[in-house]
């Protein structure tokens, strides 16, 4: 289990701990547990409470129902922490993945599974980026081209029942009008 998995799961027991708690718990140095710390803090798994000398971790409330990010792997996390933004109804600027976290429990959306498929689309689609936008032109005009074809080809269809009409109404009329030659004295 990942010393990330170990700190939550101790927290999740004893609801709030210290840094020193989890330096006894872990078996590791003051500056890992730390280290650990700040990560989950940053992920926004964690919240602190207090002032040094005395700071206590806990499970941050407004994810508690969350799945947990230790099961995502950190070159995810790493895209997903930049790549993301989400402006919450009530305006709230939420970045990275906990933007993400808050957008996929607004959503009910399991978070491991949605954050694979954004990271796939955004691989996906990172070859029509030029210059941080995507370029959506090439698009446009294949369907520009679509359209016109489309068009000329009705324009011909259009053209051609024309053209039927007239030979038949011409053909009607040379075999049932009676000549002008028949009208001469």
């Amino acid at each position: 289990m990942k010393t990330s998995q170990k700190i939550i799961e101790y927290i999740r027991e004893h609801r709030q701990v210290t840094g020193q708690e989890l330096t006894d718990f872990l078996g590791i140095t003051d500056r890992g547990v730390r280290k650990q710390l700040f990560t989950l803090l940053k992920q926004g798994v964690l919240t602190k409470k207090g002032h040094p000398p005395i700071v206590y971790y806990q499970i941050n409330d407004s994810l508690k129902e969350m799945v947990e990010l230790s099961v995502l792997p950190k070159s995810i996390i790493e895209v997903i922490d930049q790549n993301y933004l989400y402006i919450t109804p009530t305006g709230e600027k939420l970045v990275g993945l906990v933007g993400f976290k808050s957008w996929c429990k607004k959503q009910n959306l399991p978070l491991e599974k949605t954050s694979y498929e954004y990271v796939a689309m955004l691989e996906k689609f990172a070859q029509y980026k030029k210059r941080g936008f995507i370029d959506g032109l090439a698009k446009l005009l294949s369907c520009i081209a679509l359209i016109t074809k489309f068009f000329w080809m009705i324009c011909i269809i259009l053209i051609f029942i024309a053209l039927i009409v007239l030979v038949r109404q011409n053909w009607v009329n040379y075999c049932f009008m009676p000549s002008k030659v028949s009208k001469l004295p």
